[in-house]
Order: C-alpha cells, then structure tokens, then sequence
C-alpha cells in the first residue's frame, strides 16, 4: 500500500470515529439538556419551586463531577475503549431509569445516576481525541465533536419536547435509550483501544494519585486551564437551567414555540463549530478564544434581560447566545487537551471534568437563590446571573494566555489493536 492510500485510509478511520465521537456527545448531551427545557412542564406537574428544580440540575452535575473525581484516579490505567464501553453502558442504564420512574424524588435519584456515569463520559470523547487525532487537526476534530452538542440541541432537544408535549414528560429519554443502545454498539465496533499512554504504568497508589493531582493543581499551566474552565461553567450555568423558564415567563414566548429555540440554535451551530475549529487551527486557538469570549458578552446581557418580545427577536438573540457561546468552547477545548503531557492527559481531563461539573452545579445551586418566581409567573433577577456570566467571560480573556500547549511527537494511533 503507497504512502498516500495508507494516508487516506488513515483519515478515513480518523473521520469514523470523530462521527462516533460526536454521536456519544449528542446521546449525552442530550440527557443532560432535555431537562432544562421540561422545566416548566416539570415545574407544574411536580408543584416545584425554581430553587427545587434547580436541585435536579445540580444533582446530576454534581453526581458528574464527584464521578470524575474518581476517574482520575484510573481513566489513564486502563485502554480508553474497555473504559468507555463500560461508562456508556452505565449511561444507558441509567437513561431508562429517567424514562421508566415517576415523581419528583425518583427522577432526581436517577439523574444523579446518569451523571455519574455521563461525566466520565464526556472526559474520555476529549481523551480520545487527544490521543487518535494529531495536534495540527486537533481543533479542527474538537469542533466536528461539539458539532454533537449542536445536534443535540437542533433534532434531540425540540423531538424530545415533541415526544413530552404528544405522550408523557419521560418519553424523551425512552427515545434517547433506544438511540444509545445502538451507539454502544458502535463504540464496541469502531473505537480502538488506544494504549499507547499505559506504555509507563506504575502500581496503583492512592498516596501517588493524589499527589499527581495536586502536582496539576500547582503547576501553572494546568492550575490557569482548569480556573479557566470553572469560571465558564459558573458563567454558563447561571443561565442554562433557567433559559428555558425565562423565555416562557419573562420574554412571553409560548411553551410550543421552546423547540425552535434549540433547533434554531443548534442547527445553525451545527455548520458553526467546525467553521470555528478550522479558524482556530489557522489563526491561533487564544485568538479565536479571546474573540469568541468578548463578543459572548452581548448575547448573555441580551438573553437575561430580555422583556417580552416578538419570537422572531427571541430566536435571534437566543441562536446568538448559542452560536457564540458554544463557539468559544471549540478552541479552549483544543488548547485544554494540549495543555498536559498525554502520559498525564487522563488524570487531567478528569480532574478538569470534575472540577467543571461541579462548579456547573454549585452555579446552578446558586442561580436557583438568586432567581426567585413572583405570583405573576414572572422569573425575578435573572439579569444579575446576566452580570456575573459577563464578568466571567472578561476573566477568561485575560486568563487564557497563561495556558500554552504542551507539544510531543504524535503518531495516530487508529487500529483497534493499539
């Protein structure tokens, strides 16, 4: 076989698994987002308050967190395949647990569950694409993967709520367990083992793991990544778990019209992302960062302060929200899987993962005490969670600079049996 066919068959297994990469971050993206838009619905039927509902997001993000904890201590132990069949199949288990259980204590049980197991999840994608795709393609791929956030949000979140509006509010996540079984299936068939990092294994030891971690902790490069990362998930979820109810109760839009904000947000992100990847592979990954961190700034103002309005100007500020928003994610993740050495990069994936889920939900802890419903519906001082996402975008602009790549030679490693 010629150098150029051994290339393009190469590419070729390169592009399969970046499709099931990015299949696994819709099924899981989708678990988690499908929520936040039933909160009305939920918020009805249950009688819950906004600070209650606040307690299913934070559940499952904290679940995740504490969960990813724990995978850095044995996510670079072991091959990222038998890591990742096992996780999913945790994933799907719990998936059918939302769809099959009643009532409001049931549901948070099983939420907290799907986190566990979908937390870990989400740090094994950027683990594999840190391993199987070289660093010069690197962002290019990290966006084809948040392409499956995009997706998730333009088919699976508005056919959700259609599924929920049609048959009962669990019946989403019926779908998404038919949808993850098969993806399982797909994982066992097409992702490689990706062994390479165990080439150096060490015994376990608790006292040894706990030292690497605090080693990621103090080293500079990686201590301004991860403060970075908490920082956009404290931004980020002051908002998300209340976009839903806010658009409903403040901005006047009626309940049936909710799926077009997630279809049209996602479907126009869906081609955005992998643009963004490409642009941060050509001009810089800080540049394109600081960029996309500066103009999130408008739609995050615009989307808190929103009074009531037209649903064409709904859609408009609500697809910019997640257009830029999602588009800054694409090159911090790029540069945030270079930031470690790939001996390293598990533990500090994971700890990062941690450390982003649970400052997602202590953000969301914190938005449901500051957001308080008024006896006209109304959802009170959203705005302030506004200011403080704002606040967090100037802070990662000046922060990213403290984060460089951390550059080894890289073969891809695309065959199932490395």
């Amino acid at each position: 076989m010629t150098t150029l066919a051994k290339e393009v068959k190469l590419l070729g297994a390169e592009r399969r698994l970046i499709l099931l990469l990015a299949l696994i971050q819709f099924t899981h993206v989708m678990d988690f987002m499908i929520l936040m838009p039933l909160g009305p619905k939920l918020m009805r039927l249950f009688e819950i308050s906004p600070q209650k509902f606040s307690l299913l997001v934070s559940g499952y993000t904290i679940s995740a967190g504490l969960s990813s904890f724990l995978g850095s201590f044995w996510l670079d132990r072991v091959g990222r395949r038998s890591a990742l069949i096992w996780l999913y199949l945790g994933f799907l288990i719990s998936t059918v647990g939302c769809f099959v259980v009643e009532g409001f204590f049931q549901l948070g049980l099983a939420r907290v569950f799907a986190g566990f197991f979908g937390g870990q999840i989400g740090t094994l994608i950027l683990m594999i694409v840190g391993d199987a795709v070289t660093h010069e393609r690197r962002a290019r791929a990290t966006g084809m993967v948040m392409a499956g956030f995009s997706l998730a949000a333009v088919f699976g979140v508005p056919f959700g709520l259609l599924l929920a509006d049609h048959f009962t509010w669990n019946a989403p996540f019926g779908f998404l367990s038919l949808i993850s079984f098969v993806v399982w299936l797909g994982i066992i068939k097409e992702v490689p083992e990706l062994k390479s990092h165990l080439a150096s294994k060490l015994r376990f030891s608790v006292t040894a793991s706990l030292k690497a971690l605090g080693t990621l902790l103090v080293e500079s490069n990686t201590r301004s990544a991860l403060t970075i990362m908490v920082l956009m998930m404290l931004g980020q979820f002051m908002i998300i778990p209340f976009l839903g109810p806010s658009l409903v109760f403040n901005a006047g839009l009626q309940e049936r019209y909710l799926p077009f904000v997630y279809l049209c947000g996602g479907g126009v992100t869906v081609f955005t992302s992998p643009i963004v990847g490409r642009w941060a592979d050509k001009v810089g990954r800080h540049r394109v960062f600081r960029l996309m961190a500066l103009a999130s700034i408008a739609p995050i103002l615009a989307i808190t302060h929103l009074p009531e309005s037209p649903t064409w100007l709904i859609l408009l500020v609500t697809t910019a929200f997640f257009v830029i928003v999602n588009g800054r994610m694409v090159p911090f993740l790029a540069i945030l899987t270079s930031a470690v050495d790939p001996v390293r990069r598990g533990s500090f994936l994971s700890l990062n993962s941690s450390l982003q889920q649970i400052g997602a939900g202590v953000a969301s802890l914190l938005a449901g005490l500051i957001v308080q419903k008024a006896e006209s519906g109304r959802l009170l001082h959203f705005g302030v969670s506004g200011l403080v996402a704002s606040t967090v975008s100037v802070a990662a602009f000046f922060l990213i600079s403290k984060v460089s790549a951390v550059l080894v030679h890289q073969r891809p490693v695309l065959n199932k049996s490395e």
